[in-house]
């Protein structure tokens, strides 16, 4: 397995909760391969009817080959005939040869002596025109006549230069002063071509069609006629090369009868030369339309550099909203190429790579600024938007079309977008964890109240606003990527606040427990290390704050899971999730440390359970303990979420009870003529308490602890209590072998060695029972049951 294959499946498994989303996982990527597979095959049956085209198209050409060397071969014997059929054929091809030089040198000397009067009109026309401005609606109507005019005089400019290089030096001079009187015209005719291409944009919108395809007649012909030119150039080029060949290797092939026939190749060669060269009309290319490109390519970069220059500084991001002429431009081009230019040309095409380069050299320029969130969203949101209108207004497939940002920069803007997010609400949380935490300390003032007037902290409804927000504007970029980042790093950011809040819970509780341990006066303490009051009030508001955290991230998950596809929503879940589950543990430590409050206010009460005094006056005790809780309770009502008190309720019974059992560890023993009526007297105090707020089924479940110590306590056999504990075990999986080490300890007809091994055969009759039943096991309150140290 590859590493690149590794890394993706660690990024999918990060936790041992992932192992129970691979199903879900597994059903996705199958569905992924299956789309795969699917694009796999179209794309490979796309290719292979190219390739059979390709391969058909290669084979047409091939019997079109064949067929041209067979005319090729056709014309030659005819040509051989011809040569063979007229008697003194080299005489008659000769006088035809010396009256076409006489007839080419007349026509040299009428050029010659024409050339300056055509020069001169030539001159005249392109001042004309320069003189009259060449505008946007400008018609230029010498436009076709210069051309004409000029492209005669340049081919017999260039025609004589060639003649020339055999010529003696003083005629070389005369063409060369020839030449440089053509360039000022030449220099003219160029600018007037290049001023219409710099306004083609602005013609074409002025609908003057007449001056353009004009232009554009020009350029098409200008185009041919260089590619006539390239070609004898390349030919050219082989014959000069194939010449050279032959001379080095003239020494070695003089006796070889190839050496004769590679020289009919060569003169061959030259002959078809001659010929073609009499066909072009130029010698070298002129690159006109290569000329106009480049002017309509400056144009437009130059109408963008102006739009650039007019948003600059703290304005230089408002360009985003003002790039709407891009579209109406492309939209008129689209229009009206097909009416100016050339079909082969693809003119839509060429003047698109050329908006499409200079517009996003302007956003990657935006991108490169450094900008922010809010600005990275427009820049996000144009890109989406050009997509759109290519694909509705211009009609480009989605394959075709190439994001405006590019995908290197496109990943970037998002890396950078969500790392400024993350360091806002870095920034955010740590500042709103200052002050409640410097809050909770000092608890000056009693907590706040929510709208349904429980205790609530202020920081909690604000970290929970800004997630929301901050989802909300990462579902605004569009993209799965970010909201998936912004809600993990918000989630890993609840969870070490989760954190930290639960080692101040902690300290704050160990240095109250402390406070009132010493028994001392507030004045007796130094500012130091006294502890502020109202901590229970304070702990009741954060688990308070923990309940609602959890529904709004149940809110969070059922808003933003279905606007993300697939891939993510399985990550959002369980991030989420994991989010949640830190509330209810954190709300759970708060109970804990709650009771731990409110049963250190009672300890010295609880503790006398089983007692010399708790025989006589055990209900005073239990009365004044229930009393209490009682007022507590009342008070919870009022201050805790109800979700939050249905959970304090059955975890202040079991604490109770536990707490009551415990007193077994100090190792009193017991009176039993009154043990179990004093037993029973408790359990109606405690019942008709709890029933009050706890379904009364649930209170006798629980109560069924008090049954089993009555029961073991009253049984004398050691395979009886075996058999009991056996029993009950179902009802409490997990019920502690001290528990039962607690009673025997107290009971005066159990020794501390009998205590021992049968404390170490109930061990082994739970270890059997858990593993037996391990996949039925089930934890009960009973499983963190203590013994109080004696």
């Amino acid at each position: 397995m590859s590493n690149v294959v590794l890394g993706k499946v660690a990024a999918l498994i990060k936790a041992e909760e992932d192992l129970e989303n691979i199903p879900a996982l597994k059903d996705e990527i199958l569905k992924e391969k299956k789309s795969i597979e699917s694009q796999l095959r179209l794309e490979t049956e796309g290719h292979l009817q190219k390739t059979v085209q390709g391969i058909q198209s290669l084979s047409v050409t091939v019997d079109s080959f064949k067929e041209l060397k067979h005319d090729l071969q056709k014309i030659d014997e005819l040509a051989k005939l011809s040569e063979s059929a007229i008697d003194r054929y080299d005489i008659v091809q000769r006088a035809t040869q010396l009256y076409e030089t006489i007839q080419e040198v007349d026509n040299i000397y009428n050029k010659l002596n024409s050339f300056n009067s055509s020069l001169t009109q030539v001159n005249a026309l392109c001042d004309e025109e320069i003189e009259r401005g060449i505008d946007i609606d400008s018609e230029v109507p010498n436009l076709l006549p210069i051309h004409y005019m000029l492209t005669e005089l340049r081919d017999f400019s260039e025609k004589l230069t060639e003649l020339s290089n055999n010529s003696q030096h003083d005629t070389k001079q005369t063409i060369r002063k020839l030449n440089t009187l053509l360039e000022p015209a030449i220099d003219k005719f160029d600018s007037i071509v290049k001023e219409i291409s710099l306004g083609i944009t602005e013609s074409l919108r002025e609908r003057n069609f007449s001056l353009i395809i004009r232009l554009a007649k020009i350029l098409d012909y200008e185009e041919r006629e260089d590619l006539k030119a390239q070609i004898f150039q390349e030919i050219v080029t082989k014959i000069d090369k194939r010449r050279e060949d032959d001379s080095e290797g003239r020494n070695r092939l003089t006796s070889s009868t190839n050496f004769v026939s590679t020289l009919d190749v060569i003169d061959s060669d030259t002959k078809g030369a001659e010929l073609y060269q009499e066909q072009v009309g130029r010698l070298q290319q002129r690159k006109y339309k290569q000329l106009a490109f480049d002017g309509i390519e400056e144009s437009i970069r130059d109408t963008f550099k102006n739009c650039k220059e007019t948003f600059v500084g703290d304005d230089r991001f408002e360009i985003l909203n003002n790039l709407d002429w891009v579209y109406q431009d492309l939209a008129l081009i689209k229009e009206t190429h097909a009416i100016c230019f050339p079909s082969r040309w693809n003119m839509f095409h060429i003047f698109f790579q050329w908006y499409y380069k200079y517009l996003n050299e302007i956003i990657v320029e935006l991108i490169e600024s450094e900008p922010e969130t809010i600005i990275i969203l427009d820049i996000l949101e144009f890109d989406k938007n050009y997509t759109n209108i290519m694909r509705q207004d211009f009609g480009f497939s989605k394959d075709k079309i190439v994001s405006i940002i590019g995908a290197e920069n496109r990943e970037k803007l998002l890396q950078d977008y969500l790392s400024l997010i993350i360091v806002k609400m870095n920034e955010w949380l740590f500042n709103i964890e200052k002050n409640e935490q410097e809050a909770f300390i000092k608890r000056e003032e009693p907590p706040a109240r929510d709208d349904q007037n429980h205790f609530s902290l202020p920081g909690a409804f604000i970290v929970f606003q800004m997630f929301q927000q901050q989802a909300t504007v990462a579902t605004g970029s569009g993209q799965g990527l970010i909201l998936d980042g912004v809600i993990k790093h918000f989630c890993s950011l609840l969870s070490k606040r989760q954190k930290q809040w639960d080692a101040l819970l902690k300290s704050q509780l160990n240095s109250q427990i402390q406070q009132m341990s010493e028994d001392v006066t507030d004045e007796e303490l130094d500012d130091t290390s006294k502890v502020a009051p109202g901590l229970m009030e304070y702990i009741i508001a954060l688990a308070n704050d923990q309940i609602s955290g959890s529904e709004k991230l149940e809110t969070i998950e059922t808003e933003f899971v279905a606007l993300v596809s697939k891939k993510y929503q399985v990550s959002i879940s369980t991030e989420i999730g994991r989010a949640i589950d830190g509330c209810a543990d954190l709300a759970h430590d708060c109970l804990n440390h709650i009771l731990a409050l409110v049963f250190f206010d009672v300890s010295e009460l609880v503790s006398k359970t089983f007692s010399k005094a708790w025989y006589p006056d055990g209900s005073s005790f239990l009365n004044e303990t229930v009393a209490y809780f009682e007022e507590y309770v009342h008070e919870s009502i009022e201050e805790m979420k109800p979700d939050l008190l249905a959970s304090f309720l059955p975890e202040l019974l079991n604490k109770t009870i536990l707490e009551y059992f415990a007193c077994l560890g100090y190792k009193r023993k017991f009176k039993e003529s009154k043990v179990f009526d004093c037993v029973k007297r408790d359990v109606q105090i405690l019942y008709s308490f709890f029933s009050q707020y706890i379904e009364k089924e649930e209170v006798q479940a629980k109560f069924t602890v008090f049954e089993i110590f009555l029961h073991i306590l009253e049984l004398e056999n050691e395979a009886d209590i075996l058999e009991v504990w056996k029993e009950y075990l179902q009802q409490f999986n997990d019920l502690s072998p001290r528990f039962l080490e607690g009673i025997l300890t107290c009971r005066k007809d159990f020794g501390s060695t009998q205590t021992k091994k049968l404390v170490a055969e109930v061990e082994m009759v739970n270890r059997i029972f858990e593993h037996e039943y391990s996949d039925s096991f089930e934890a009960s309150f009973m499983g963190k049951f203590r013994l109080a140290e004696s």
